[in-house]
């Protein structure tokens, strides 16, 4: 009890930090906005700033190991347990609402605070870092999709395993203050709770999912010889989806949404690990016919904040030229 209240306490003391995260709409609006992000005379740390625009303007520098430094084998909150945390009522920003850029803001303000990082807050972070930076081995192979009797595949995804959807959907709140996601982040890092209502809530997603599956809303089609799964979907669970019919997923989904802005159409392409495909040679032709791709060896993205344009046939075709390896 002595260990919860001591850990409650250090959530509320330590309040100098300020946290943002950057809207990717090419319009003025969240350009004005992201401009205030900015103006902190102490200074703007980054964390996974995947838009080059605004990484240069992250004065306190921008931990992104995977997308700006190809470093596929080590994952932002990773970094974070070493950083030198930056001076007080700094700013932290990202781009990412995701387990692992939050996850490294809520670790630095633990540590800044004068939390140490306990063996079991090192699992939880290796459990974040190892999903997010996708080191789970050699891909499995194909197995069966997500059913009613067996809800969760075996194969995965970069935030769907079973034991971190909860957090993972608190983090993505977009309705959710961001400070206050910061803080759900560092009471799980801490002492591995989460708000019960985000498990019910992921749980009763995967029902509908799986119903959708059943009566063909979500499509999923290999090509590529086995090698390339395509899924239409607006579910998050599309990678996840994708890895257990093949080790590289060319995910769309026609209604993504990130934060309060309208939602538009989304690819994203990823691999198991890094042996499949080359993705930055993909990467850097798809934005030669669509500029704003961007993304790391592992996984890539069409432009953030506006539709793409692409259609999956040139999506898939880039993959396909750029295999390295087939099944």
């Amino acid at each position: 009890m002595k260990q919860l209240l001591e850990a409650n306490e250090s959530l509320e003391r330590f309040k100098d930090y300020q946290f943002g995260l950057i809207d990717p709409r090419p319009i003025p609006e969240a350009r004005s906005a992201n401009e205030k992000l900015f103006e902190n005379p102490h200074g703007v740390l980054g964390i996974e700033v995947t838009i080059p625009a605004y990484a240069q303007k992250c004065t306190l520098g921008n931990i992104d190991p995977q997308h700006s430094d190809g470093n596929v084998d080590l994952a932002a909150i990773e970094v974070a347990q070493t950083l030198d945390v930056p001076p007080s009522h700094a700013t932290m920003i990202t781009v990412r609402a995701d387990l692992d850029a939050f996850g490294a803001m809520a670790l630095i303000k633990y540590r800044a605070n004068g939390g140490e990082v306990t063996p079991e807050i090192k699992a939880r972070i290796e459990e974040i870092a190892k999903t997010d930076k996708f080191a789970r081995g050699g891909w499995p192979g194909k197995t069966d999709l997500p059913s009613k009797k067996k809800p969760w595949p075996t194969s995965g995804g970069t935030s769907e395993t079973e034991s971190l959807a909860g957090i993972a959907a608190r983090v993505m709140d977009f309705k959710v203050p961001v400070v206050d996601r910061i803080k759900s982040m560092e009471e799980y890092l801490t002492l591995g709770t989460e708000p019960s209502s985000y498990q019910d809530k992921v749980e009763a997603e995967r029902v509908d999912m799986i119903q959708a599956l059943e009566n063909g809303a979500i499509k999923i089609e290999v090509v590529a010889d086995g090698n390339i799964a395509y899924v239409e979907s607006s579910h998050r669970a599309g990678t996840s989806l994708g890895y257990s019919q093949a080790p590289i997923v060319v995910a769309f989904n026609p209604t993504f949404k990130q934060g309060p802005g309208d939602a538009y159409k989304k690819y994203t392409v990823c691999q198991y690990e890094g042996t499949w495909a080359d993705l930055v040679a993909v990467k850097n032709e798809l934005a030669q016919l669509e500029e704003g791709w961007g993304g790391s060896p592992n996984i890539i993205g069409s432009p953030q904040g506006k539709s793409s344009e692409l259609s999956p046939k040139q999506v898939i075709g880039t993959v396909e030229k750029h295999l390295k390896k087939k099944i």
